[in-house]
This record gives structure tokens, sequence and C-alpha cells, in this order.
């Protein structure tokens, strides 16, 4: 009789078909409608009606991040300059803004470089680079990428008036600026691109060698590192080749003296370098070895007849030879020229 249970049609309800064309407009209905049957015998020629109580609600389906190509994300994180907050937003994003290549070389050209005639060079670039550890790191290991286009570097107000046109011409380098702590203090950076430097020393001077010098000392001899020997002078080096040889205190070698001879509480990290760069010493004693890494330093910082006047035969260099009372560390000074006064002695 077409029916199961008295009153219900046991034949599934078609009226509400899946949309499958996706562009097509959705239509939701509220569940208070009534319908007009028609005679069952002849569904071919008549169509069941449907009777809205209520407005019909419509939603249209938009597109999201989620809908747009990771090339799409990945410029509009380099140009709107969201921040990290759009990492964040969801893991499609976080999945599309990876760091790589193509990312830190868009970033670079994006914020950081503007050109004065319209093309791919005489390029100002903003100092403001080298505060962002890895861009500075990218763009120095790219070196070669951005050097021959380089017309000078700018600090960020007068970048900022040269993007806006107040200035409409900035000069070539004619006197240097002074690098960034963020790059300058930034010692792993040192070590591993050191040969990257010397090009960029027609730009940039350091504003403080000297101290610069001490912080890398300090932190050869505190910190926890994998650094050789001679990683650690070929860092000193860089530093003294951008001064051009030119420190003119002696801060860096008391430095490294109290630090080897006074101060107790770097003894287990010190110890620890001494024993990993045993091949590089030819006494297994530390007191050996502590001798060897300051007559390199001498010899190689201040082995020039001024260094020596200057520097080894300082009042405040032998003041605390003479606090530290190590006869092999004084005849060390000596024998490399060190000329002290009379009455350091008394």
């Amino acid at each position: 009789m077409g029916f199961v249970a008295v009153g219900y049609p046991s034949r599934t309800n078609k009226r509400m078909k899946r949309i499958k064309d996706s562009n097509k407009k959705i239509c939701t209905y509220n569940n208070n409608i009534t319908e007009k049957n028609s005679n069952s015998s002849k569904q071919n020629a008549k169509r069941q009606k449907i009777e809205n109580t209520e407005k019909v609600e419509m939603k249209i389906r938009y597109d999201g991040f989620n809908d747009l190509p990771p090339e799409i994300i990945e410029q509009i994180f380099v140009y709107s300059r969201i921040g990290n907050d759009f990492l964040t937003l969801n893991s499609y994003i976080s999945s599309c803004i990876k760091p790589s290549f193509s990312l830190f070389k868009s970033i670079i050209w994006a914020r950081y470089i503007i050109s004065t005639n319209d093309s791919e060079k005489n390029l100002i670039i903003s100092t403001n680079l080298f505060n962002n550890s890895r861009l500075s790191e990218f763009f120095i290991e790219n070196l070669d990428i951005y050097l021959p286009k380089i017309k000078n570097f700018a600090y960020p107000e007068p970048f900022e008036n040269i993007k806006s046109g107040n200035i409409t011409d900035y000069p070539d380098h004619e006197e240097k600026i002074f690098f960034t702590d963020s790059v300058i203090k930034n010692f792993r950076l040192l070590n591993n691109h050191g040969s990257s430097f010397p090009p960029l020393l027609s730009f940039f001077k350091i504003q403080n060698p000297s101290d610069v010098l001490v912080s890398l000392i300090e932190w050869y001899f505190q910190e926890s590192h994998n650094y050789s020997i001679d990683e650690f002078f070929s860092t000193l080096q860089v530093i003294w080749n951008i001064e051009e040889n030119n420190v003119e205190s002696v801060e860096p070698l008391l430095t490294i003296i109290r630090l080897l001879f006074t101060d107790g509480r770097i003894q287990n990290n010190l110890i620890s370098i001494l024993t990993g760069n045993s091949d590089y010493f030819k006494s297994s004693s530390h007191e050996q070895m502590k001798l060897a890494l300051i007559e390199r330093y001498i010899i190689e910082f201040h082995s020039s007849s001024d260094m020596v006047t200057a520097h080894l035969s300082d009042s405040y260099i032998w003041n605390l030879l003479n606090e530290i009372s190590n006869i092999k560390l004084i005849d060390l000074f000596t024998k490399h020229g060190a000329t002290p006064a009379f009455d350091q002695f008394f």
C-alpha cells in the first residue's frame, strides 16, 4: 500500500538535494515549512512544492587565505609588514612562510633597499637591515649579489627621506658609517663569514674597536661554543683589519691577561677550550698553553715597534703583571721588547 507505518511514507524524502556547484548560492530554509503533495501516482508530471513561512536566508561562500597559493601568501607577508602575528593565524599560513632564500631576498628588496634611478643599480641600503640577525647574516652570506649594485648605505632617517622623495640624490659614500652592534658584536657571524667583511670596509667603520675586541675576548673564553683558537684569532684579525691596526687602547690585552691568569670563574670553561685545542699546543701544561696564547696575541697584534712602545710597555700592563707575579709571563713580555719604567718594579 506504500505505507509501512500509517501516515509516514517509506520513500526517502528527496526534496533537499545537495548543490554540487560550489559557485552557486546556497539556500537554507527554516524547518517551519509545509508541503502540498500532489497525486503520488503522477510524480513525473508534478513536483512537490515548498511553501516558506519565513524569509529565505542566503549564504555565500567567500574565498579566504587558505584558498590562495603559497607564493601569494608569501608576498602578502613581505609587503604588508604584518609581522609574526600573521604566521599564527592558521597552520596553512604558517606552512607557507618558511625561512628560505626567496623569502629573505624578497624581504630585503621590499623593506631595506631603494634605487635612485628606478633600476637594480645605484642601490641605497638601510642600516636597519643589520638590526635583524637572520637577515643581516643572509645579506653578508650573499653579499656578491648586492655589492656590485650598492651606491651607499644610509641610516634609517635619511633612508626614509629618500624613499618618500624628500631627498632626491643621496651622495656617494664620502664618509664611512658605523657598523651596528648587532653585526660587529655578532661573533658567530664574524667567525663564520669573516672573509665577507673586507668588501664592506669602504662603507663602514667601527665606533669603538677596543670595546668590540674586549667583548669578543670575553665571549670566547666565557661562553660555550666549539670554535677553535685559530678561528678566534681569525675573528680578532677581522676587527683589526677593519680599523687598519689602529687600535690604540691596551684594554683588549689587559682583558686577555686577566681572563687567562686571574679570573677563577672561567677556569672550567678555559680548561675545556685549552684541552679541546690540544693539537694546537706543543705542551700539555695548562700554564704553558696560556703563555702560548698570550705570545700569539702579542706577535699578531703588538709586534710593530709602535705597538711595543705604546702597549707592551704600558704602565697598566705592568701593574697587572706585577699583581699576577708570574715570572714566565713577565719574561714573555720582555722577550718581545717591553721596556717598563724603572719604578714599575718598586
